[in-house]
């Protein structure tokens, strides 16, 4: 959970009379709106076939995606893709993340059994958005660990917030 308290601190040069400054991460423009953007980055490897997002803020669905069995280019459509992109209220959010991953069919060999594999992942992530700022919002689907890792175990969703000033 990433967290910000409001701080009504001033800057001031020391000993130098200099005036005083607000601090650099307020807003430069009164009443100055808040963005979000959301992005989703496919980092899982080849074990691993992409089959449905589900994307909500605050509650609401900001987006939604289910690949059918066939179709081979959805998870190709799904790397570094776009979710959300609008104004938002200042303040703090909440984002939760579904996500359904099937073990791809190709290349397990003697380890047939893995082809029946379906992988749902459920995360969240609390976020507050400043007044006059954009928050960039990543969703990276990931898989953990390494080779001595169990299947099961290795995905994962992190969440990477980069705040840019409007």
């Amino acid at each position: 959970m990433t967290s910000w308290l409001p701080v009504a601190a001033v800057v001031m040069a020391a000993g130098c009379g200099a005036p005083a400054r607000p601090l650099p991460d307020r807003p430069t423009r009164p009443g100055a709106p808040s963005e979000l953007l959301v992005r989703f980055e496919n980092e899982m490897g080849s074990y691993f076939r992409f089959g449905r997002l589900d994307l909500y803020v605050d509650g609401t669905l900001l987006f939604m995606r289910a690949c059918a069995d066939d179709d081979t280019d959805c998870p190709d459509q799904m790397r570094g893709r776009l979710l959300h992109f609008g104004v938002v209220a200042a303040g703090e959010h909440a984002a939760n993340a579904n996500l359904v991953y099937h073990s791809n069919p190709v290349g397990f060999g003697a380890f047939s059994y893995i082809r029946a594999y379906t992988f749902r992942l459920r995360s969240a992530h609390s976020f507050v958005v400043r007044r006059g700022h954009r928050l960039e919002l990543s969703v990276i689907a990931h898989e953990r660990g390494g080779v001595t890792t169990p299947i099961e175990e290795r995905p994962a969703v992190r969440w990477v917030e980069r705040v840019l000033p409007l």
